[in-house]
C-alpha cells in the first residue's frame, strides 16, 4: 500500500543498517570525508567564535554544542581543538567553558567515543548523549550523569550530513495545485545485500505515485506547505519534515544556533528545476536533497551558500539572533566566497599526479594538514627524496607531526600511520618509522609486508636479533617471500 514517504517503511530499514553496523557504517560506506576535514572544522570555528564576538556569552555557565549524528566522532574531535585553540586569542573569550556533546541514535557508537584515547584527552570539552528521535529536548549526558540545560546561553545545533538521512516529504506543484508524493515499497525476490536481520535498501524497489493533499500536517508543517503551495506551479519539491520536529523540540531547551552542511537546496527556484527527488543509494544507506529553504523559514536570521552544482555541499547557518558584522564577514568571506570545503574536496585528485615536494607540501598546508590529504599523496612525497633540500626535509618533518596530531582513526578511515611511516623510512628516521609501522600494525593486523618494513627499520637501528625475528615471522606467513630471504641475506 502506498504510503507518504516519511511514514513509510525506509526510515526502518536505514535506522537498522546504521545500528547493526554501528561506527563500521563509515568503512568506506557512508560519505563523511568533506564534512571531517580540517579545513572544514576550523572554519566552522571561526563561525562560532565571530558569533560569540558578536553576541557575548554568558561566562558563568557553559556553552553547550549539540553535534546531531555524531558517527565517528572525529568532527567533533577535530572541532573541540580548534574553538580551544582560537579562543585564546580573544580575552573576553578566554575563560568561556564549552562541552561539545556528540550524539546519536546508535548506543555502540557512544561506547566506541567514551573509549577512543583522542576524544578522552579532550576531557570536560566533551560529553555523550543518545538521541531518541522525537524527544530531542530531553537529552542525557553520560560523563556527568545530568541532562543537558543551556542555560543563558544559546545551544548550537551541528548537523552535518544528518538531516538528509531523516524523514522527509516530497510535492509536486500541478494546475490543480499541489500533490503528495506516495511511495511504495516493493522488496526484490532476490536479496542480495541484506542480511537475516537487516533489508538492504539495495534490495527494494521503490515505486511513487501521487495524491491530492492529505490533513495529516501539524499547523507547523502546514504552514511550510501553504507558503510553497501558493508559489510552486510546477516541479518537485520536498518538505523536511523530521528536521523541522527535531529543531521544534531542541527549542524547547532555549535559543538555538544551527550550523548545518549537507547536499542541499538554498533556494527554491533552484529545487523545483527538478520533476521529482530520488534518493541517492550509499551502498546499504541512502540519502536525499535537504531542502534548507525550507528550515530557514522557522528563524528570523538565516545565512546559506549557494553551490550550484548538484553534487556541491551546502553550508547554512540559522538562528533568532540579529546578524552581527564579525558573523556576517566570517560567513561571506570566509566559507561562502571562499568555498573552502568544496574546494578542498575537489583538490584532492589533481594532486595525485606531482611529484614537487612544495607543491605537496602547500597541498597540505591549504587542507591544514589533513590525514585524508596524506593518504591522497603519500606514496609520491618519497619518489624524489634525496633531491630534497634539508629545509625541505625539516618543513615535511613538521608536515608530518602535524597529520599525526589531526589524525583520529576509525575503521574505514585512511590508515594514515602507514604514510607516516613509509615517508619516515624514506627519511631515514628509522625509529620513528618502525614506531608508526607498529602503530599500523595495531589498527590493521600484522601482516607479512608489514612484518618486513618493520625489520627493515629494526636492522638499520642495528637491532639484529629483532629484525632476525620478524623476517622470520613474514616468511611463516608467506613461505617463499622475497623481501624476508632478501632481508636475512643482509645479517648474515
Amino acid at each position: 500500500m502506498a504510503e507518504p514517504i516519511s511514514q513509510s517503511g525506509l526510515w526502518k530499514i536505514q535506522q537498522d543498517y546504521y545500528r547493526e553496523l554501528g561506527v563500521a557504517a563509515w568503512d568506506d560506506r557512508t560519505p563523511y570525508h568533506l564534512t571531517n576535514s580540517q579545513v572544514f572544522t576550523d572554519t566552522y570555528a571561526d563561525l562560532i567564535v565571530a558569533y560569540l564576538q558578536d553576541h557575548p556569552p554568558e561566562l558563568s555557565e557553559p556553552l553547550y554544542l549539540l553535534e546531531l549524528g555524531s558517527g565517528t566522532g572525529r568532527f567533533a574531535y577535530q572541532l573541540a581543538r580548534d574553538l580551544r585553540r582560537k579562543l585564546e586569542y580573544f580575552p573576553p573569550l578566554r575563560s568561556l567553558r564549552f562541552c561539545l556533546v556528540l550524539s546519536d541514535i546508535v548506543r555502540d557508537n557512544l561506547e566506541f567515543w567514551m573509549g577512543h584515547e583522542r576524544l578522552q584527552s579532550l576531557g570536560p570539552s566533551v560529553d555523550f548523549s543518545i538521541v531518541e528521535p522525537g524527544r530531542e529536548d530531553s537529552l542525557f549526558l553520560e560523563k556527568v550523569g545530568q541532562r543537558l540545560h543551556p542555560g543563558r546561553n544559546p545551544l548550537f545545533v551541528l548537523a552535518n550530513y544528518v538531516f538528509d538521512s531523516m524523514p522527509h516529504d516530497e510535492f509536486r506543484g500541478t494546475p490543480r495545485g499541489p500533490e503528495e508524493c506516495l511511495i511504495e515499497l516493493m522488496p526484490l525476490p532476490q536479496r542480495r545485500y541484506s542480511s537475516e536481520t537487516r533489508l538492504d535498501i539495495r534490495d527494494v524497489e521503490v515505486r511513487r505515485c501521487y495524491s491530492p493533499l492529505s490533513d495529516r500536517y501539524t499547523p507547523q508543517l502546514q504552514q511550510v506547505l501553504e507558503h510553497y503551495g501558493t508559489r510552486v506551479r510546477e516541479g518537485a519539491f520536498t518538505v523536511p519534515v523530521a528536521a523541522l520536529v527535531c529543531l521544534e523540540n531542541l527549542r524547547k531547551l532555549g535559543s538555538l544556533v544551527l550550523l548545518t552542511s549537507d547536499r542541499g537546496f538554498t533556494s527554491p527556484d533552484r529545487m523545483v528545476v527538478y520533476p521529482e527527488h530520488p534518493l541517492a543509494i550509499h551502498n546499504g544507506c541512502f540519502s536525499h536533497m535537504v531542502n534548507f529553504h525550507a528550515l530557514s523559514l522557522g528563524f528570523r536570521t538565516a545565512l546559506m551558500t549557494r553551490r550550484e552544482l548538484i553534487d556541491g555541499v551546502q553550508t547554512c547557518m540559522m538562528g533568532d539572533f540579529d546578524l552581527g558584522p564579525q558573523l556576517r564577514y566570517a560567513f561571506e568571506e570566509r566559507f561562502a566566497r571562499a568555498n573552502a570545503l568544496n574546494n578542498v574536496g575537489e583538490g584532492y585528485a589533481p594532486y595525485r599526479n606531482k611529484v614537487q615536494l612544495r607543491t605537496l607540501l602547500g597541498f597540505l598546508r591549504l587542507t591544514l594538514h589533513d590525514a585524508n590529504a596524506l593518504a591522497a599523496v603519500g606514496k609520491l612525497i618519497p619518489q624524489h627524496m634525496n633531491n630534497y633540500s634539508h629545509g625541505e626535509r625539516l618543513e615535511l618533518i613538521g608536515a608530518l607531526e602535524d597529520v599525526w596530531s589531526n589524525d583520529y582513526y576509525f575503521r574505514g578511515a585512511p590508515n594514515v600511520t602507514f604514510w607516516l611511516a613509509h615517508i619516515y623510512e624514506a627519511l631515514q628516521l628509522y625509529d620513528r618509522a618502525l614506531w608508526f609501522y607498529e602503530k599500523t600494525a595495531e589498527r590493521q593486523g600484522v601482516d607479512a609486508m608489514l612484518l618486513v618494513f618493520q625489520a627493515n627499520c629494526l636492522r638499520q637501528l642495528n637491532l639484529r636479533e629483532q629484525a632476525i625475528v620478524r623476517y622470520n615471522r613474514a616468511l611463516e606467513l608467506v613461505p617463499e617471500m622475497p623481501e624476508a630471504r632478501e632481508g636475512l641475506k643482509l645479517l648474515t
